[in-house]
């Protein structure tokens, strides 16, 4: 054979070598129908098709297992479909299970039964439970009950939705009233209602209210509210009509709301905040310094007592009673924590009244002004004769002013504010000693005038003053100062009835301390001092010698005290 033959041979060899792979297939294919010994070669086959390409024929295996499982849930879920569908239609004629209708239990029962069994009063009855622990029974046949339900009971069941059967076999309860669908007799229950021992008013006690106390130590507290047990019977009487209505068989009178409640409780904000404000206004203080330096205080002993009480609670949003007191409004009160009384006492309201603060606070002051006050209207001279004078001179001294103070304290107390401070004062003053400095001293008695300075004795003279036994020329007495000075002047007394001065007398040295009264020289007489003044005195003024009038005036100013006396 040439090259190109066995090119070609190797070629034909090769290409017969290709097809190879698709023998087992055949092989398997025929085996399929093969028996004895060709069922090995079969397998054989099979062996050597499946060790390269194993996995492709273990999931070609597994198609059928799983459409079968898939096919029978279809098969499932559309028979249990049908049958939930299928026992829906029971519940077109049955109540679903759960449902009750005025508290009767008519699950699973048709139209006829239900209607039955809700018209049947016989064993029908009602526990009524009282708050101290009393009951009493009320039976549907003691007051004539019936049932008039009307299409109600058809209503209820057509517009129940079949397809929610389950949840009532689950265990939902749906409850339902028809209205109107019981009667009964109202009269026989009232007066069933009526004869209850436990509505009889000598068995009954009034609610309390929380209320604000005064303590043993002055301040203020709440004392939690009383429930009681005072029901009226017409309130027990529609607590228990609408439950024989609704067909209910137990009703708690407490739950039901039928008892009388305290208005007041012990956290009611208003008294909460009424009882904190009194205790603040206890807990305030106001000291005053006094001159003498000790110190007056206002605080809690005084103001428990200015803390206004009464009966009634006009002022307050709750009552507000002496510790251990009852209220009353005319039925029986219970007994209290702190008390024990049958009848009760009158409800007392403690309050802050800002009048009545007010008017405590100026009996205080009032008080206060009678330690401190220091009213002086004449002080003690000791003349140069060496008596001792008292002289008219004016107010001094210290004298609180109260209106100001009262005000102040009554600010201080409401406002619930601390304070320490010296009073208000009207006057604190109080002026040096009447023989300090420079002065004029002018002794109508002996008739002198002298003149000090800076405490000393400066100069002396005698004098006439003004005419004793006339009221209208006497000189006045007093603490005085010089008004004025002034040099050559007319003095002229008062007119006559043509209008002509009674005396023209010229001065050279004019000191005037009051008005028309005043020191001067006086010329016109030769004589001074002695008892002249009693029946040649002046006119009122104090006459000088000349030259006692020049020195004088030489060593004076104005405002230079002038004592007489």
């Amino acid at each position: 054979m040439n090259q190109s033959q066995n090119r070609a041979g190797r070629k034909g060899r090769t290409g017969r070598k290709k097809p190879s792979a698709k023998k087992p297939a055949a092989r398997k294919a025929a085996g399929r129908s093969f028996t004895g010994g060709n069922r090995k070669t079969a397998r054989t086959g099979s062996s050597a098709r499946t060790g390269r390409g194993g996995r492709a024929g273990k999931s070609s295996g597994g198609r059928p297992v799983l459409k079968l499982i898939v096919g029978f849930l279809i098969v499932a879920a559309f028979i249990a479909a049908t049958g939930y569908v299928v026992y829906a239609d029971r519940y077109e004629s049955h109540f679903i299970e759960g449902t009750v209708i005025n508290n009767n239990d008519v699950g699973g029962l048709n139209l006829e039964e239900a209607k039955n069994l809700l018209a049947n009063s016989s064993d029908y009855q009602i526990e009524i439970d009282f708050r101290d622990g009393g009951s009493e029974w009320i039976s549907g046949d003691s007051i004539s009950l019936g049932y008039e339900y009307g299409d109600g009971v058809e209503q209820m069941l057509a517009s129940q939705d079949k397809y929610h059967w389950i949840e009532g076999v689950l265990g939902e309860t749906r409850s339902y009233t028809i209205d109107n669908g019981v009667h009964f007799d109202e009269e026989q229950l009232a007066s069933i209602v009526n004869s209850f021992p436990e509505l009889a008013g000598d068995t009954q006690i009034a609610p309390v209210d929380a209320r604000c106390v005064r303590t043993a130590e002055n301040a203020f507290a709440i004392e939690p509210e009383s429930e009681g047990n005072w029901i009226e019977s017409s309130r027990a009487f529609a607590c228990i009509s609408e439950a024989i209505g609704q067909q209910k068989r137990l009703l708690n009178l407490s739950t039901a709301g039928a008892y009388e409640s305290p208005a007041v409780t012990a956290d009611d904000p208003e008294l909460n905040e009424r009882v904190a404000q009194l205790n603040r206004f206890l807990e305030t203080t106001v000291t005053y310094d006094l001159p003498d330096g000790g110190q007056w205080t206002v605080g809690r002993d005084t103001l428990i007592e200015w803390v206004s009480a009464g009966a009634g609670g006009e002022n307050s949003g709750a009552d507000i009673t002496e510790e251990g007191d009852s209220g009353t409004d005319g039925r029986e009160m219970g007994n209290s924590e702190t008390g024990d009384s049958e009848t009760g006492g009158s409800v007392m309201d403690y309050y802050l009244d800002a009048q009545v603060i007010s008017g405590k606070c100026a009996e205080a002051i009032a008080s206060l002004a009678s330690i401190v006050d220091d009213i002086h209207t004449s002080r003690t001279f000791c003349a140069t004769s060496g008596r001792t004078v008292d002289i008219a001179s004016g107010t001094f001294g210290r004298q609180i002013d109260q209106a100001a103070e009262v005000e102040q304290l009554a600010a201080n107390l409401l406002n619930f504010e601390n304070a320490e401070r010296e009073p208000a004062y009207l006057m604190n003053t109080y002026p040096e000693s009447l023989n300090g400095g420079d002065y004029i001293e002018v002794d109508l008695s002996n008739q002198m005038v002298y003149l000090y300075k800076d405490g000393g004795l400066f100069y002396d003279t005698p004098c006439v003053s003004g005419l004793a036994d006339d009221p209208e020329r006497v000189t006045i007495t007093g603490l005085f100062k010089i008004q004025e000075k002034d040099r050559d002047r007319t003095l002229k007394g008062k007119p006559d009835e043509n209008g002509v001065p009674t005396y023209e007398s010229f001065v050279s040295y004019w000191m005037g301390f009051s008005g028309a009264y005043g020191l001067h020289d006086a010329t016109w007489r030769d004589e001074f001092g002695g008892d002249i003044y009693e029946y040649a005195g002046s006119h009122g003024c104090v006459n000088l010698p000349y030259s006692a009038a020049e020195a004088i005036f030489n060593n004076v100013e104005e405002g230079t005290r002038v004592i007489v006396f």
